[in-house]
C-alpha cells in the first residue's frame, strides 16, 4: 500500500534543491503505463487514452521521432515557438491512475526539459 501525499514530488525535490532543481516532463502518444489503483491503492497496469489533436503530446508525435528533447529553459517567444507558450492539454498521469488524464498547462512555465 502507497501513502497518500497531496504535495508532488517535484515540489520536495524543489524545495531540497532549489536553484540546481531542473523539472524533467515526459510525455507519450499511445501505449500503456504502470500506476497505482485509487481504489484498491495497489500497482496496475492501465491503457492510456491516446494523444489527441490539440495536445503537446500528439504534436510532438507527429514530428515521428522515437525520441525527443526539448530544452524549454530560456526559450524565446517566436514564431516557431509560439506553440510552446500556449496554452494545450498535455497528459498527467503520475503514480496515481486518476479518471482524467488531460489537463491544459503552457509547457514553457511547467517544465524545463520535455
Amino acid at each position: 500500500e502507497v501513502p497518500f501525499s497531496p504535495k508532488p514530488l517535484g515540489a520536495y525535490l524543489k524545495d531540497n534543491y532549489q536553484d540546481r532543481y531542473i523539472n524533467v516532463g515526459f510525455g507519450f502518444g499511445e501505449g500503456s503505463y504502470r500506476g497505482i489503483d485509487p481504489y484498491s491503492r495497489k500497482v496496475g497496469t492501465f491503457q492510456a487514452e491516446p494523444a489527441y489533436r490539440g495536445t503537446y503530446e500528439h504534436f510532438l508525435q507527429s514530428v515521428n521521432k522515437p525520441l525527443l528533447l526539448l530544452d524549454l529553459r530560456n526559450r524565446p517567444l517566436a514564431k516557431e515557438t509560439q506553440w510552446l507558450h500556449e496554452v494545450h492539454d498535455i497528459r498527467t498521469v503520475g503514480a496515481m491512475k486518476n479518471g482524467k488524464e488531460f489537463t491544459q498547462t503552457t509547457l514553457t512555465k511547467e517544465f524545463d526539459l520535455f
